[in-house]
């Protein structure tokens, strides 16, 4: 993984707990990370990042092809 996906993937997740109200803690952290890691390739999240795209975790889930569809 590159620097730039990593600092995107961790970016990213961050937003995800701050959009969710969620306790900023490492295990919580850790969820969001590999909730991310099975949803988006390290080009999706670094144009979600770069884009500022914010969403919530059940967004990433329930709503995976419509943030997708903003990137491309």
């Amino acid at each position: 993984m590159t620097h730039d996906a990593a600092t995107a993937y961790a970016c990213v997740a961050y937003r995800v707990m701050e959009y969710d109200r969620e306790p900023l803690t490492e295990e919580q952290f850790e969820v969001v990370l590999e909730m991310l890691f099975g949803f988006y390739n390290e080009k999706e999240i670094e144009k979600i990042y770069q884009q500022n795209i914010v969403f919530g975790s059940n967004d990433a889930i329930i709503n995976e092809e419509k943030i997708k569809g903003k990137i491309e």
